[in-house]
């Protein structure tokens, strides 16, 4: 009995040492984190085409009559809008060669459909047609990748303007009347 008691004493303190061992600390390593903290002052407007303010401005696109939404794909009343970028009194303040960049940055319930990276309506019971944002070169965003939304300008005489359009767009053949809101969660950044 004194034997086996002896045993199982040994094999729980091997059992401890080999436990000890596989927890044993490994090697580690280093975490660099870097960054800029810019100088500049520069606030964001909306510029011509939009409702005017602050960060938050609104866009109001053109009424559209369904019909010409017959067909999937089909786009009408492109919109132009300008982001503006400059001092807060608007006389330019901003470092004149910094780029300055627009990126949205939807969030998991943001109004977004994933197939076409297009603005969805956000009023129940209204309109099933959706928003389509271009670029200043009239390319399509895509607001659902994250690398197809992003949209740059220099900033020259201290402001920079940032020029896109929004226009509506039928993922549809069936588009249906009613209104249309929607909202976007956008950044700048100065580089």
């Amino acid at each position: 009995m004194k034997s086996i008691k002896l045993v199982c004493a040994i094999a729980a303190i091997t059992g401890f040492v080999a436990a000890g061992s596989a927890f044993a600390q490994t090697s580690g390593g280093q975490i660099t984190f870097t960054g800029v903290v810019s100088d500049s002052s520069c606030v964001i407007s909306g510029g011509p085409g939009t409702g005017g303010g602050g960060g938050n401005f609104s866009v109001a696109l053109d009424p559209v009559s369904n019909t010409v939404l017959a067909a999937p794909g089909a786009v009408a009343n492109p919109k132009t809008f300008v982001f503006r970028i400059s001092d807060g009194s608007g006389t330019g303040e901003c470092a004149d060669g910094t780029i300055a960049t627009v990126s949205f940055n939807p969030v998991g319930n943001d109004p977004i459909d994933p197939t076409t990276g297009n603005l969805t309506n956000t009023l129940a019971g209204e309109s099933n047609v959706q928003v389509q944002l271009l670029n200043d070169a009239g390319t399509a965003i895509n607001l659902f990748n994250p690398n197809n939304s992003v949209v740059s300008n220099p900033v020259t005489g201290g402001i920079a303007s940032i020029q896109m359009q929004a226009q509506y767009y039928a993922k549809t053949a069936t588009t249906t009347p009613g209104q249309f809101n929607s909202t976007l969660r956008y950044t700048v950044v100065y580089n």
